[in-house]
């Protein structure tokens, strides 16, 4: 489903990916109570809906909601979003034994987008095949994905950076501990206080800093 996006033409307009719970959600609401026009993106088509019509009962008209499954090309779309920076990286990285894998992904100016899906297809397969030891994927059952998934965004994140920083400005937020399910509600932070850092560095002056890596509101380090 989707719907028409409201406003001004003049307003800013964000998309926040997977709007429709947890941070995300907060997000998306506290953008939209800022004068942000806001279209939320999810999966789950009746729940991505259902959270587009709560803001709407609180009085924020400047809505839209567009399904959207992200491993599916045709249903991409233009976003402005906060992904996780290259200390991440580095964070994740130590779960690779492979050298090959570990240098491969640090080696920012020598990878592409098509390299990236490459890795991911081969961490796939050997997956399937029981053979994660092989190439020096990380082994843990319940993890292994998360950490190879988490660290190719990153990659990903730092290619766009510098391939296209003409373009965009692409910033990354550690929001802190949150208490969410993504934590298993074990975090320190509200969520509606994690998404106060993103929506802050968000909505910082266009033309302002690209490449960087904030704790909260504050920058600590290049990603480039």
């Amino acid at each position: 489903m989707e719907e028409s996006i409201p406003g001004s033409s003049e307003k800013r307009v964000a998309v926040v990916t997977e709007g429709n719970r947890g941070m995300g959600f907060e997000i998306f609401r506290q953008l939209a109570a800022k004068g942000v026009i806001v279209v939320l993106t999810a999966r789950d088509e009746k729940r991505g809906a259902e959270a587009a019509e709560k803001l709407r009962g609180l009085g924020l008209s400047d809505v839209a909601f567009h399904q959207l499954e992200i491993s599916d090309p045709a249903g991409a779309a233009q976003q402005r979003c906060v992904i996780p920076s290259h200390i991440w990286i580095l964070h994740l990285l130590k779960y690779f034994s492979g050298e090959e894998f570990r240098q491969e992904l640090d080696g920012i100016h020598n990878l592409t987008k098509q390299r990236l899906d490459e890795i991911s297809r081969l961490f796939v397969h050997d997956r399937k095949n029981g053979t994660l030891e092989t190439r020096g994927w990380p082994t843990d059952p319940l993890y292994a994905a998360y950490k190879v998934s988490n660290a190719l965004v990153c990659a990903y994140t730092r290619v766009v950076v510098v391939k296209e920083s003409a373009a965009l400005r692409v910033n990354c937020v550690h929001p802190g501990y949150i208490d969410t399910g993504m934590s298993d509600y074990t975090g320190v932070l509200t969520a509606a206080e994690g998404a106060a850092a993103s929506v802050a560095v968000a909505l910082a002056e266009e033309g302002g800093v690209t490449g960087a890596y904030f704790d909260r509101e504050e920058v600590v380090a290049s990603f480039l």
